[in-house]
């Protein structure tokens, strides 16, 4: 039973990490794109969609971060994606070993 707790916590950590890190990138190049001289262009665009769509991508260039834009943004988000990937992996792992141990 220990196993597939200790499994779904990784899995649950694991999923985290790696909707932080696509997250924190994609926010990053909404930022990017969303100030400057683009602005006016992508204000235009994101009227243009229904609402349910609308909010997340004004919400990502809201909250992108300015710093990092371009290659920056994928150095900084890709080892939290893909720690995210690799603790799920290890979780469904210990979450089936755990299955089978408990029979």
């Amino acid at each position: 039973m220990w196993i597939s707790l200790f499994g779904l916590t990784l899995d649950v950590l694991g999923a985290s990490l790696l909707i932080w890190g696509e997250l924190k990138g994609h926010a990053a190049m909404l930022n990017y794109w969303g100030t400057g001289e683009q602005k006016d262009s992508m204000n235009r665009q994101l009227n243009q969609f229904w609402w349910w769509k609308r909010w997340p991508l004004k919400l990502g260039v809201r909250w992108g971060s300015r710093q990092h834009m371009g290659q920056e943004a994928l150095m900084d988000s890709f080892p939290f994606t893909a720690w995210g990937v690799f603790l799920l992996i290890v979780g469904f792992v210990l979450q089936g070993v755990g299955t089978i141990y408990s029979h």
